[in-house]
């Protein structure tokens, strides 16, 4: 068991106990006896009386050093007041850039790519001469890229108290109509007796009035959906300055699907790079394409001009137009589609030479029945003559370009039930000695709907096509014996057993488009022998030894006389026994492949082969044609 601690009680408790502690008498306490005497106490300390005190610590600004350093440092603030007062107010070596004015005055709308002159006025109030003053002339030009940002530097000289500098600067600037240009000028200054560079800036802002390049973009305002039609892109560059790097972006609009372009994009479907355009230079795109829409619906084509971005070829950098085409979709009441053979297309090719019959076939697309129908075909385009137009049951208005088919002059075309087609024809032959000729055909209608009033309802495009006409390549071969740029030797007429060389030609020619990768190929008889001479010496021309064939790759040709090539080559003909006194064949028959770079078609063409006639020859005589013994 743990022993319990004993506590002792303390005095307070003891005393409190034994007040109330029953039956016990109280501690008797002596009383002291009271006296008169007064004790008196002094006021003051005073002697040894005095208490003991701590030394107090003397605080730093009471300290003699303190006092000092704050006088030097009042001394030395009134000095720099002094000091600041004369100079500013005395006159001085100090100067104020408040106290300098630039003032640039000029007109703040100038023409994309036009010259603005701006004239520069520095004032200078100070009472000090500014020494050496330029002014730094800073600014985008808008053609982006390293070359885009201008900086220009202006010398001023001395400009002295309470004189005016001035100058005159020439800046020219590119950018979408209502751009806002900033020009910086910057003023860096000396004064005399200092090397230090002050520097004060001015901003003036330069509107853009006009574009360098007007952008007109013309095409139909209604069309009807799935159905070709052209849009026509004119760039007209109205600076006086050349536009450089000039680049079209088209932005088609949902559903419209891309058929072909004059010239064609340089990058996909929507990028044309134009390149510097001088002053009044026209650059023209043709789009062809249709849009798939509902019927009321609207579809934008935007087209946006401006400089090449020198980062990304295929982008714009900085951006002059942006000019749209509303386009509404409508629904034909009568629809059409042109075919030649049994071809229906929005894009045909035909030949340069013969006649060409197409046929127009057409349906009442609705569920009411039409009176009155009018087709009306339209054409276009360098490549149409009017001189050569046939067609069948129709009327041809030779001064507008059109055939109209009626019920004047076709009576299928009077009551149509509904859903009720038909067909109507014409021919054409493409107008010669033009480049790239091509035919645009448009097709619009007219009639009344039954139950629907008497006015005739009018749709237009309901077809739009366009011919292109395909060149005619030529070629033509000829035997020399005393022509052409070789000296030939041997007997005429050619003796059996001896070897008599002679010059062959072959001329290509096309009628009215470049062709593109140009071969022509003909094989050796067995008993020619390729001499390895040819004319002009870099002429592309190579032989087989073993398929015996003659390959020349004549490249690009283009169209008309001073356009074709011409190549000459030799061969050596032995005669055998077999072969006298009759006409061996030299070359025999070949042909040439090309590419119409136009139509885009490939094209080839065949020749006949030669013998020993030399009927073209300067000096014939047909007694040197057959082999003799």
């Amino acid at each position: 068991m743990e022993e319990r601690k004993k506590i002792i009680p303390d005095k307070l408790e003891m005393s409190e106990r034994e007040l109330y502690v029953r039956g016990r008498e109280p501690k008797q306490v002596t009383r002291h006896e009271l006296h008169d005497s007064v004790s008196t106490i002094p006021s003051a300390w005073s002697g040894d009386n005095q208490m003991p005190t701590k030394k107090r610590k003397k605080h730093l600004m009471h300290s003699k050093n303190f006092r000092n350093l704050f006088m030097v440092a009042i001394a030395f603030f009134l000095g720099s007041m002094i000091f600041a007062f004369f100079t500013f107010f005395q006159g001085g070596t100090t100067i104020s850039n408040n106290n300098i004015d630039i003032v640039v005055l000029g007109n703040s709308f100038v023409d994309g790519g036009e010259e603005l002159p701006l004239q520069i006025k520095v004032a200078n109030r100070n009472r000090t001469n500014i020494e050496i003053a330029d002014i730094l002339v800073e600014y985008s030009k808008g053609v982006g890229g390293a070359e885009d940002i201008v900086r220009e530097r202006v010398s001023l000289g001395e400009i002295k108290s309470g004189d005016i500098a001035e100058d005159i600067v020439e800046i020219a600037i590119f950018g979408e109509q209502g751009s806002v240009r900033d020009v910086t000028f910057t003023l860096e200054y000396r004064v005399e007796n200092s090397n230090a560079i002050f520097v004060k800036e001015y901003d003036y802002q330069v509107t853009i009035a006009t574009s360098p390049v007007d952008v007109i973009v013309e095409g139909p305002e209604n069309v009807v959906s799935n159905q070709l039609f052209s849009t026509d892109i004119t760039v007209i560059q109205n600076s006086t300055e050349v536009t450089e790097n000039m680049m079209l972006v088209v932005t088609y609009p949902s559903g419209f699907k891309f058929e072909s372009a004059s010239p064609e994009p340089d990058f996909g479907n929507d990028t044309w790079v134009l390149g510097d355009l001088a002053p009044g230079v026209e650059k023209t795109i043709q789009i062809q394409g249709s849009i798939r829409a509902s019927n009321g619906e609207e579809r934008i084509i935007t087209v946006i001009s401006g400089s090449q971005n020198p980062d990304d070829e295929q982008e714009i950098g900085v951006q002059f137009t942006a000019t749209p085409l509303a386009i509404e979709i409508g629904t034909p009441f009568v629809s059409a589609e042109l075919s030649t053979g049994q071809t229906k297309s929005n894009q045909f090719i035909v030949s340069s030479t013969g006649e060409t019959t197409f046929t127009i076939d057409w349906e009442n697309e609705l569920d009411t029945s039409l009176s009155s129908l009018e087709i009306t075909a339209r054409f276009s385009g360098n490549g149409f003559d009017p001189t050569r137009v046939t067609v069948n049951q129709g009327f041809f208005d030779n001064n507008q370009g059109r055939i109209i088919w009626n019920q004047n002059n076709n009576s299928n075309l009077n009551n149509i039930s509904p859903g009720k087609t038909g067909q109507l024809y014409f021919s054409l032959i493409p107008k010669a000695g033009v480049a790239n000729p091509t035919i645009s055909v448009a097709i619009d209608a007219k009639g009344v709907i039954v139950g629907q009033g008497t006015q005739p309802e009018e749709v237009s495009n309901i077809y739009n096509g366009v011919i292109r006409v395909a060149s005619d390549v030529s070629i033509s071969n000829a035997l020399f014996f005393n022509n052409g740029p070789f000296v030939n030797s041997g007997t005429l007429p050619p003796k059996v057993g001896e070897e008599t060389t002679y010059t062959v030609e072959w001329t290509v020619s096309s009628t009215t488009s470049s062709l593109d990768d140009v071969k022509v190929v003909a094989d050796l008889p067995s008993y020619i022998t390729w001499k390895g001479e040819s004319f002009p010496e870099d002429a592309n021309i190579s032989y087989n030894s073993i398929n015996r064939r003659l390959t020349w790759n004549a490249g690009e040709i283009t169209p008309g006389a001073s356009g074709s090539k011409k190549i000459y080559f030799k061969v050596g003909f032995i005669p055998s026994v077999s072969q006298i006194q009759t006409l061996p064949t030299i070359i025999s028959s070949g042909s040439l492949e090309a590419k119409d770079a136009f139509t885009g078609d490939i094209v080839s063409k065949t020749f006949g082969q030669l013998n020993s006639s030399l009927s073209r020859d300067t000096e014939y005589n047909a007694n040197n044609d057959r082999v003799v013994e």
